[in-house]
């Protein structure tokens, strides 16, 4: 069993291998126009040129949603289907997404196209804020008559003044989409897309002013009659008046009343009529109110503060864009993509804010979306198939004070080495077992070869240097004389070799003579698959005895970690062969 231990091992392990490899079988690559543009260093120019031309003809039909869908979302709001605005709004957002890839994957980003890109992001913010305020506004409009059947007239002039807040937000409103609108058509004509629905939905955005105007001058009018006034009651100063993204700004002022006012009485931030945060005032009635510019989109907000039923003036902050720098560090163990970086503008951390990882393949794009934490550092771990990737990090929300930002790309490479180990490892373990086989094959014709199927000796030249060996030499004219010889030829053999080989090379010369000496005098043929063991109990048994005493320390030296019984072993060997009837 143990000489057929090593070709056992090595099929297991190509067996191994194999099953290993299989999993890279399942999905072969399929060599189409898509995904043949690139392979390694090698580009492949005609299907680069058709690739580009069939994906800027996909730009088109997008551009001309994105008119088409602007135009939609205004005339909803201005009938109030806010529901139906918002589900326009979102799939306008799924299709910027995709009209974002297309123009990454095409690298346009500083043509007109990406300009019109920058101008969409702006249009969509916009339009959320648009919807966002309508429906506040439609909201008072609610409550109005709610307070009215209650007679608060407090309440009446607060819904007033929230209304004005967001009167003059919608309008500034109005004027960023016009300008948004005057921006886009010009890009849109220049692809041969028609901008005609965006630029007439400006004169639906302009009769919903108007609406607006005059519904908050009614409300106004209705609370002109209450006694209450805000301007000397509550004051209020931004400090300062404009800022960047991580800017601390003070709010303050001086809540005046006749009486007392009372120690800690609440005083609320308003920032386009949400709350954004709130103090106390002081025994004397100040106040002040420090927040951080943190997700406040470029461009003037409307702040206010409200003490109980009193408000301040309205008051305009200005938030100013700024650079943004973001870094991708990637990382691979296996299947598993390890992905992290940070994002910071003019060396400030920026925290909350979310940042989509591309993983880009020859014939797909994975995006996910992670958000920094406290400190700027974002973090993502991927499962991906095997292939060849390209990743990246951006960043692009209006939503914050800071530009549109890119990482590096990394070009990474996953699974394809364990491929290559896998076919190396198959190939040695495949080969060497089959050199095993073969060999051990060669080996066992060789020895068969020295018997005839009578059990006579027929061909012993390869084992026997003396010379052939049969059992009937007289008829073959080789006397006996000369057959016992080729015997003892294998004695000397092992005398003149024993230094230059190991001592198990050495013993398995004498062994081969102990298998033909058993074969001729025994008249009994010898199988390759037979064990020393087995060829003794063919002898008488007194012989037995004594090739027991040999094939034990034959074995001892060649499969044991006995390497230094060489005479005892030849010893032995004589002793058998003279049993048997040799001359030694």
């Amino acid at each position: 069993m143990k000489r057929y231990t090593a070709p056992i091992i090595f099929i297991g392990l190509s067996i191994l291998f194999a099953v290993l490899l299989m999993p890279y079988t399942e999905e072969p690559e399929i060599y189409a126009i898509a995904n043949v543009e690139e392979a390694g260093i090698f580009k492949n120019p005609i299907a680069l040129k058709q690739i580009s031309q069939e994906k800027t003809g996909d730009l088109q039909p997008l551009m001309q949603d994105f008119f088409e869908a602007s135009g939609t979302i205004i005339l909803n709001v201005r009938l109030k289907n806010f529901e139906d605005a918002e589900e326009d709004l979102a799939e306008y957002r799924r299709a910027a997404s995709q009209f974002d890839r297309l123009v990454i994957n095409l690298d346009m980003s500083e043509s007109e196209i990406g300009d019109f890109r920058k101008n969409n992001a702006d249009n969509i913010r916009n339009l959320e804020e648009l919807l966002n305020d309508s429906v506040a506004f439609d909201e008072l409009s609610r409550l109005e008559i709610q307070y009215q059947d209650a007679d608060d007239p407090a309440k009446m002039y607060a819904i007033a003044y929230e209304g004005e807040a967001l009167r003059e937000k919608i309008t500034q409103e109005f004027a960023q989409y016009k300008n948004t609108a005057a921006a886009m058509a010009p890009t849109g004509r220049t692809v041969e897309v028609n901008p005609e629905s965006m630029e007439s939905s400006v004169d639906v955005f302009a009769e919903y002013v108007r609406e607006i105007e005059g519904t908050q001058e009614e409300r106004v009018v209705q609370a002109s009659d209450t006694v209450i006034t805000f301007s000397e009651e509550l004051t209020l100063s931004i400090d300062p008046s404009q800022g960047v993204y991580g800017d601390e700004i003070h709010a303050t002022g001086v809540y005046s009343r006749s009486g007392d006012i009372p120690a800690g009485e609440p005083v609320t931030l308003y920032i386009d009529s949400r709350k954004y945060a709130n103090s106390s005032c002081t025994s004397t009635g100040e106040y002040d109110i420090p927040f951080t510019i943190l997700q406040l989109y470029p461009g003037i907000h409307l702040a206010y503060t409200r003490a109980g039923d009193v408000f301040s003036s309205i008051i305009p902050l200005t938030v100013t864009r700024t650079d943004g720098l973001i870094t991708l560090n990637v990382s691979v163990r296996g299947s598993t993509i390890f992905s992290s970086g940070r994002l910071s503008t003019e060396g400030r951390d920026v925290t909350g804010a979310p940042v989509q990882i591309s993983f880009r393949s020859a014939d797909s794009e994975n995006v996910t979306t992670v958000f920094t934490d406290a400190t700027g550092v974002y973090s993502c771990t991927t499962e991906v198939s095997s292939g060849d990737y390209t990743i990246q990090s951006v960043f692009s929300d209006s939503g914050f004070p800071v530009n549109e930002c890119r990482s590096r790309e990394y070009n990474i490479s996953v699974g394809q080495n364990d491929l290559y180990l896998f076919i190396i490892l198959f190939v040695i373990c495949a080969g060497g077992a089959g050199y095993l086989i073969l060999r051990r094959r060669q080996r066992g014709r060789a020895q068969e070869s020295l018997f005839d199927e009578t059990g006579q000796p027929d061909k012993p030249e390869a084992l026997l240097p003396g010379g052939p060996l049969t059992a009937r030499g007289e008829e073959e004219g080789i006397s006996t004389h000369s057959r016992e010889a080729a015997i003892q030829d294998f004695r000397s053999r092992y005398i003149s070799e024993r230094t230059s080989l190991s001592s198990a090379d050495s013993a398995r010369i004498l062994g081969e003579g102990f298998t033909a000496a058993v074969g001729y005098y025994t008249a009994r043929k010898c199988r390759p698959s037979e064990t020393m063991r087995e060829q003794t109990a063919k002898l008488d048994e007194k012989c037995r005895k004594e090739a027991a005493v040999f094939v034990t320390r034959y074995e001892a030296l060649v499969y044991g970690r006995d390497h230094a019984g060489g005479d005892e072993l030849l010893c032995a060997w004589d002793d058998a062969i003279r049993c048997m009837g040799g001359d030694v």
